[in-house]
């Protein structure tokens, strides 16, 4: 029995011996294939493990580190710049600083007392206004409001008159019906009156007060006066000068638009049967786009006893209620054409006036009118006529 045992005992030794072979042989066998040396079985524990065991030729050395670290770009070395090495801004001069001031001041606009006084509504209303009237006008500065900012600067100088309407000669002026029975008995040595003659007018303003009510509203005395020559007959004399005196409230209300509310007096200062004269007061719309200009001007008879009823009580009928004014301005020219009495006398008695302007030299315009209609002159307010001028002007509407 016991025999029995101890063979059974060495078969089960033998037989764990080759087992334990047998693993030994197909672990080494294993490693092989991925090309990890295993020699006892300390390196197996290892290669059992979680770490992976890198090849000889994978596995970094000191030597390795440094040439890996040598092959690699070094960062640029950061030199601190000298202070007079680091550019400076361009130092800012006084009269520099002083104009960033003066165009600061121009852009903001100062209000009048009227704005001031303004809820934020009535503002926003104002805004709106304004806009509107930039739709129909032009956002920018119109030739009216150019002209409106040159008379405020020539306005410093005390003795500087300014332009009001066209100033201008015409040496030769031709009309082709003249008003011979009106001047019959009233002419020297009883000339007939000729058909060519010399025609000019001169118009300036003055302002008497600026800014009135610390508003842009300005008070204005004006002048005019239109003159015939009779040039050309034996002996010369002027056959009919008209007198215009007015004084008027100019007010730049909106930019490019202008209201001008005034009273105005117009005579020959002939006397007698010749007489004509007529006092009216009046409202002058005008606004102005880049390159036209729109003037509406209504009047109303004033003082009739003392003027109008007295020498023409009729003048309104031929001359009407008003006029209005069209002026377009392209590459220097300007055309513009004046209509009074259209509607009022339904075409009948309509009066219409075109003139052309073109500059020539320095500040003269050469100037070419047409007339057609009732009232070429007071004394005429009641004759109807055709004719045409040319000569030189100093300026025009727009």
């Amino acid at each position: 029995m016991i025999r029995k045992n101890i063979i059974i005992f060495a078969a089960g030794l033998i037989i764990g011996y080759l087992a334990g072979c047998f693993t030994i042989l197909s672990l080494k066998s294993c490693d092989a294939s991925k090309n990890i040396p295993v020699t006892n079985t300390t390196q197996l524990i290892k290669a059992s493990s979680t770490k992976p065991i890198l090849p000889k030729e994978i596995i970094p050395t000191a030597k390795s580190k440094k040439t890996l670290f040598e092959n690699q770009p070094r960062p640029a070395k950061i030199v601190p710049q000298k202070k007079e090495d680091i550019p400076q801004p361009p130092a800012v001069t006084a009269s520099e600083i002083k104009i960033v001031q003066k165009s600061t001041q121009t852009t903001q606009k100062t209000l009048t007392p009227f704005e001031k006084s303004l809820t934020p509504k009535e503002r926003q209303l104002e805004k709106q206004i304004e806009l509107v009237s930039q739709k129909i006008t032009t956002p920018g500065t119109s030739p009216l409001q150019q002209k409106i900012e040159t008379e405020k600067k020539a306005a410093t100088n005390p003795f500087a008159a300014l332009l009001l309407q066209p100033n201008y000669v015409m040496p030769f002026y031709y009309t082709t019906t003249p008003y011979d029975s009106i001047y019959k008995g009233q002419t020297p040595n009883n000339q007939a009156i000729k058909k060519q003659e010399f025609k000019a007018q001169i118009s300036f303003q003055y302002p008497l007060k600026r800014n009135l009510f610390h508003y842009n509203i300005d008070l204005m005395a004006a002048y005019t006066q239109l003159f015939y020559w009779q040039f050309y007959s034996e002996s010369q004399f002027f056959r009919e000068t008209n007198y215009e005196p007015e004084i008027f409230i100019r007010h730049n209300f909106l930019k490019n638009w202008v209201l001008n509310t005034g009273i105005t007096h117009e005579s020959n200062g002939r006397g007698g049967a010749l007489e004509r004269s007529w006092n009216r007061i009046y409202m002058n719309l005008e606004f102005s786009g880049d390159h036209w200009y729109i003037s509406m001007k209504p009047w109303l008879l004033i003082f009739k006893k003392e003027s109008s009823d007295l020498h023409n009580k009729d003048i309104r009928r031929y001359l009407g209620n008003g006029r209005l004014l069209l002026a377009y301005k392209r590459h220097k020219a300007v055309v513009s054409l004046m209509l009074r009495n259209v509607i009022e006398s339904g075409f009948k008695r309509k009066t219409e006036i075109l003139t052309i302007s073109y500059p020539i030299k320095d500040r003269f315009r050469l100037f070419v009118q047409l007339f057609n209609g009732y009232g070429q002159s007071l004394i005429e307010y009641n004759h109807k006529t055709t004719a045409a001028g040319i000569g030189i002007s100093l300026n025009d509407w727009i």
